[in-house]
């Protein structure tokens, strides 16, 4: 026995010396480990190394959790089986909800308790790495004259695609915020911040000028450049002329509208200086696609369901020729586990907490001679619109999009008899669609970003079937 126990404490020794010194071996850094910044920034492939993080700081807004919010206006309503998303908190007025210590789920995209910029669709947030992103787009900014081992044409990448992102994670800041301070330094970590907040003017003007120099150092197509050869072919994300194009109008526009120029004091009606403005580089996006000088154009009417979705073409990433910035996309069965099967009633489905549409916002949906609904309660001759028959001779955006009473929502065999009844949609009040809690609370439902066969019998959401996915901006 004395024996053993001798034996035991030289090896309790042993291994706490050997673990002891694997210790210190593990946390001593190698001198040969560490970048210096003359090398991270040296060359275009070093610095296009630092860059391409920014890319994995976009949160996926379509597919950041099981299922997902992220229309918050009077587009759609959630049904009652749960409360956690903040598109219900906004009706509750809760309107603190979309930060993280008030969301206990993690379910929103807005702020989370982790931030990351790995693959994990749940561990980003805009407010976590939106500061991220801007420190780093200024860092790299601040850095771009140590990039001496490289062509003129890649300097101009390097740099336009970091006032992109500076740009662009201000313009998304503002979207909920307003005005804020413009961060266009690297900001010292040991001081205290005071930099003034801005009027939403103000930052629309700084926003501007990032992307207005974005726009003019980026090219309209990577794969036409030397240093996009490198990778031709798999350019489609990375941002180029038209993204910068595309947001130096929307940013403007904004700043034009009634609601914004009222807070920054410009009165209650339209900024006409800013929506010109906006008019302008919308035109300048326009021409460089209608010459074909960028490879962006409306599809066909029988493919605008693939701006939203795709489905058996190997999860390839919706949007097609219409979609310009897109984020990357982490998963190819992501949409899955709960996008793909939220907007189809739990009669025919999976799942409890559904999206559905307004009937504000279907009544937006205007005729097919393109003219808009005046009022749907009378009958206008202009137009066509008859309040008897609501449904007919509309849009064929409608068709595609909305389903109300009477649709047929499986195309295949529904095997129990007892529900050969939910083979069409039973919106009418008191139908079987119309649950509160798991169903339709308006009497229709929104099939924008589902194919209809998004069911359980059709099995259009299996493993294979659909993939979901929201671009940021279009043409």
């Amino acid at each position: 026995m004395k024996k053993r126990i001798k034996l035991l404490c030289i090896a309790v020794v042993y291994s706490m010396t050997f673990g002891v010194t694997s210790c210190s071996d593990f946390l001593d850094r190698d001198p040969q480990s560490l970048v210096s910044e003359k090398d991270a920034f040296k060359n275009f492939v070093n610095f296009q190394g630092f860059t391409e993080e920014l890319y994995h700081t976009i949160p996926d807004f379509s597919n950041g959790y099981w299922t997902n919010s992220w229309n918050w206006g009077e587009d759609e309503i959630q049904s009652t089986a749960q409360n956690f998303h903040f598109g219900v908190k906004i009706d509750n007025g809760d309107f603190w909800g979309w930060q993280r210590n008030f969301d206990g789920w993690q379910a929103g995209w807005m702020d989370r308790n982790n931030n990351s910029t790995n693959d994990d669709r749940f561990a980003k947030s805009l407010w976590g790495l939106g500061w991220y992103g801007i420190r780093k787009a200024n860092l790299g900014l601040e850095n771009i004259d140590k990039l001496t081992d490289a062509t003129q044409e890649e300097k101009d990448l390097i740099k336009g695609q970091l006032l992109f992102f500076r740009g662009w994670y201000h313009f998304m800041f503002m979207q909920y915020f307003g005005g804020l301070p413009y961060i266009d330094k690297v900001l010292p970590g040991d001081q205290k911040l005071t930099l003034p907040r801005l009027k939403y003017s103000e930052c629309a003007d700084k926003a501007a000028a990032d992307f207005r120099e974005a726009a003019n150092l980026l090219p309209t197509n990577w794969d036409n450049t030397t240093a996009g050869k490198r990778t031709l072919g798999k350019n489609v994300l990375r941002i180029n002329k038209i993204m910068a194009l595309g947001y130096l109008g929307k940013n403007l526009l904004w700043a034009g509208s009634p609601l914004m120029n009222s807070v920054s004091g410009g009165g209650t009606s339209y900024n006409a200086e800013y929506c010109k403005k906006a008019a302008d580089a919308f035109a300048e996006l326009l021409n460089l696609c209608e010459s074909g000088e960028a490879p962006y154009r409306l599809m066909p009417f029988a493919q605008y369901s693939s701006n939203f979705y795709t489905t058996g073409q190997n999860w390839q990433i919706p949007g097609g020729t219409e979609a310009i910035f897109r984020g990357p996309y982490y998963g190819a069965n992501n949409s899955n586990w709960g996008t793909s099967k939220q907007y189809s009633p739990l009669i025919i489905s999976e799942g409890d907490v559904k999206f559905v549409p307004t009937a504000n916002y279907v009544d937006n949906y205007g005729m097919a001679n393109g003219l808009p609904i005046k009022d749907i309660t009378k009958a206008d001759p202009e137009s066509g619109y008859n309040p008897e028959y609501p449904w007919k001779g509309r849009d064929p955006r409608f068709y595609n999009d909305i389903i109300f009473d009477g649709v047929r929502m499986v195309a295949g065999s529904i095997p129990n008899a007892n529900e050969i009844n939910n083979r069409y949609a039973n919106l009418n009040t008191g139908g079987s669609y119309r649950d509160i809690a798991t169903g339709s609370r308006t009497g229709y439902l929104l099939f924008k970003f589902v194919p209809r066969t998004a069911n359980k019998y059709d099995q259009g959401y299996g493993y294979d079937k659909v993939l979901t996915y929201t671009f940021l901006i279009c043409v």
